[in-house]
């Protein structure tokens, strides 16, 4: 719920971004020629509804309380291919199947290796002492919460370049925690910075896995053309985390009212 209000800030500014480049850039996406009546228009919209229902399915269930955001990612993958099945969308659907099964296989196998290694070293943090001696010192210099959100960010932004969110998070935030207790920061508002700060991280050179990822689906552009188009939606982001942090109801709002504070 903390994200549904930071989230609609990013589909406004990022549509406010391409409607200014547009019309700085007309050439960007220039007017289409072809006119559809209504009704074919309506039409096309029919492949939008099998996708439309396992949003429901998952959100509507999760929300409901009838499964964990867990089992709402597993109910997805389900439904998912329910409606490739029903669809046809797929010539093979049990080789598809399989395939993602090996997929799904290495890449578990790969987190649960980076977390069993991150709980050995989280257990050496805590026997070392240096969360809470960081603790203490961000206390006694009197850093406030804007500036310890600030430099969180800033190192968020270098390390979404560089890691994958699960390393990310689980490497850094035993660090965090006792500085974030003894700040009295909200840990669902720091859930949100953290989460815009990943975003930012993934779009941004050197290395920006989702910057790759687009360039991969295009084709055409260099990756430092990819780079270059994601600067007007950096800047976005870099002003909702702002937002987020001058005004922590942004993300806690619907979560306090839920909770009936």
């Amino acid at each position: 719920m903390a994200g549904f209000i930071p989230g609609a800030l990013e589909v406004l500014l990022f549509t406010l971004a391409i409607v200014i480049m547009v019309k700085v850039k007309p050439s960007l996406a220039p007017r289409s020629t072809d006119i559809f009546p209504f009704k074919e228009k309506v039409k096309s919209l029919k492949d939008v509804g099998p996708i439309l229902i396992i949003f429901l399915v998952m959100f509507g269930g999760m929300y409901a309380g009838v499964f964990t955001p867990t089992e709402a990612g597993a109910v997805g993958a389900i439904c998912s291919f329910v409606v490739v099945l029903l669809t046809k969308a797929m010539k093979h659907p049990w080789e598809g199947l399989l395939s993602a099964l090996k997929l799904t296989v290495r890449t578990s196998g790969t987190i649960i290796i980076i977390v069993i290694g991150v709980m050995i070293f989280n257990t050496f943090v805590a026997m070392s002492g240096v969360a809470a001696a960081l603790s203490n010192w961000i206390v006694a210099i009197g850093l406030t919460k804007t500036g310890f959100l600030i430099i969180v960010f800033l190192l968020y932004i270098i390390l979404g370049a560089l890691l994958d969110e699960v390393s990310m998070v689980v490497l850094t935030v035993p660090f965090y925690m006792p500085a974030i207790n003894a700040l009295g920061i909200d840990v669902i508002w720091f859930g949100i910075l953290i989460i815009l700060a990943w975003q930012l991280g993934m779009i941004l050179p050197p290395v920006g896995m989702m910057a790759f990822v687009a360039q991969n689906i295009v084709k055409e552009p260099t990756i430092e053309t990819v780079y270059k188009g994601c600067i007007p939606f950096a800047a976005a982001l870099v002003v909702i985390e702002a937002l987020v942090i001058i005004f922590p109801e942004i993300a806690l709002f619907l979560p306090n009212m839920m909770a009936g504070k």
